[in-house]
Parts: structure tokens; sequence; C-alpha cells
């Protein structure tokens, strides 16, 4: 039988939290919130992972540093992470793409949206994960 594909959130905003866990519980996926990176680095040291929602605005820990510290991880480099952000925030997004994040959503863009791109990364992981 074949695992569900495991997503952690990282935020610390608990209604976004719990709104993500529910629609991507919903939609098949094993979900793992965090309410901070080193929460997340936590999870990411004990657990399998497949890919990172990452919210582009924390209050702790910067994202941009969240994703340069996966990518630079010789055991997460090539972990996907998509960054969740306002539709004003769109930099953020950009300078995360510019330093390793494979992809951005704009919150407002709904539910479809956000189960799309994930499965477009989650099938470059598994076609990357063959050939490694």
């Amino acid at each position: 039988m074949k695992e569900k594909t495991s997503i952690l959130i990282i935020d610390d905003n608990p209604d976004n939290l719990e709104m993500f866990s529910r629609r991507l519980n919903v939609a098949g996926y094993t979900v793992r919130p965090a309410n901070n990176g080193e929460e997340a680095f936590d999870i990411l040291s004990k657990e399998k992972i497949d890919c990172v929602l990452l919210n582009s605005r924390l209050s702790q820990m910067p994202s941009i540093e969240v994703v340069k510290r996966i990518k630079s991880d010789k055991g997460l480099e090539f972990m996907p992470v998509i960054i969740l952000t306002g539709l004003e925030k769109e930099a953020d997004a950009l300078t995360g793409l510019e330093d390793g994040a494979d992809d951005y959503i704009i919150e407002s863009s709904g539910e479809q949206m956000v189960l799309v791109k994930l499965k477009m990364v989650l099938r470059t992981k598994y076609l990357r994960d063959e050939f490694i």
C-alpha cells in the first residue's frame, strides 16, 4: 500500500494552519503543521516529508532563512518548497524563488491553485527521486 504524501505547513497563524491542514487532509495528503522555522526543522529531521508549504511572513525566523536552510542541507536540498504569500507580498515570494524556493502561491488564488501547484512540484520531486 502506497504511503500518503506528507506536506509540512509552516505558518505562525493558527487559523491558516488549521485551514490548510483541513483542506489538504480532505485532498488525501498527510499534513504536519509547524508554527515556526525551528519547529519545522525538528519535524524535517525526524519525519519523511514530501513538500513544504511556507508562509512568506513568519515572525520568529524569516521565511527566506527557512528556504536557505532547507536548500543548503544535504539531506533536504531537493525538498520542494512552495511559498504562500498575500498579493501585496509578492516581492517576498520572488526573493524566495531567487533563494531556492520551487514555486509560490498567492493565497487568494484559491484551493484549486494550491492543489495543482502541489501536484506539479511533487511530480518533479518523484521523477528526480527515481533518478537519484
